[in-house]
């Protein structure tokens, strides 16, 4: 009996033995398939170095250089001016800063003072030299009174024989260019001709001395801007004008 359990005491260590290396085995490939598993998942669970912590002495550094760089003035932006703002002297600001020296006036910029600004500015003329050029009848009647310049009236005929400005001549828009040519030729070179129609509406006077500057290559013509209506609205106040509808002789 004693014999007996020696004999199964002796069989039973290598059993034992061969269990275990068995689990190991069972173990080391659990584990290690259980690792190629997580590298290849997505979701697995990753180890990262530990976080490194910059040094006491570092972070007092840079705690104080911000601290530097927040005292540093920043400049500031011009502001605009907008309408309803008080737009303020060097003087005024230099009494703001120095109650010794007396306050300066200061002007308020409001829609009205720029509009206002804007409707001064004078409007240019034209240019001296521009031909033809417009002109007004108080400048044009001088000019005709000392014979420094002829006045041409270029309406229809009929609409010239009921009444025109004293002196004028007819040379209708219709008029051929032989006609025009004719005209032309009765005044020495360089005369001035001063060009009118009916009104401020009436486009026939730019038109004519348009062709005679560019067809005819004459230097001096220029054209009243209100016609004959101007004329007579300057000389009734005058009680110079002759009335309306007069039918004076043509001219020779």
């Amino acid at each position: 009996m004693e014999k007996h359990n020696q004999t199964s005491g002796a069989g039973a260590k290598p059993i034992a033995r061969r269990i275990a290396v068995q689990l190991l085995v069972v173990v080391s490939l659990s584990s290690a398939l259980g690792l190629t598993f997580n590298a290849s998942n997505p979701i697995g669970v990753r180890w990262s170095s530990p976080t490194r912590v910059a040094p006491p002495e570092l972070t007092l550094l840079s705690a104080a250089a911000l601290s530097e760089r927040s005292k540093e003035p920043v400049p500031s932006r011009p502001a605009e001016v907008q309408p309803g703002d008080v737009a303020m002297t060097p003087r005024a600001t230099e009494a703001i800063s120095n109650p010794s020296v007396p306050p300066a006036a200061t002007v308020a910029v409001t829609p009205s003072t720029v509009s206002n600004a804007v409707s001064a500015a004078p409007t240019p003329a034209p240019p001296a030299d521009l031909n033809p050029s417009p002109i007004k009848w108080a400048e044009a009647k001088p000019l005709v009174a000392a014979n420094q310049a002829v006045l041409v009236d270029v309406r229809a005929r009929p609409t010239y024989d009921a009444g025109h400005i004293p002196g004028a001549l007819s040379l209708p828009e219709s008029s051929t260019p032989g006609e025009f040519a004719a005209f032309i030729e009765r005044h020495p070179p360089g005369t001035l001709l001063i060009v009118y129609c009916s009104n401020t509406g009436c486009s026939q006077s730019l038109r004519v001395a348009n062709r005679l500057v560019r067809e005819f290559k004459l230097a001096s013509v220029r054209y009243m801007t209100g016609g004959y209506l101007e004329w007579q609205q300057a000389e009734l106040a005058r009680g110079n004008a002759p009335p309306p509808h007069t039918n004076p002789a043509a001219n020779p």
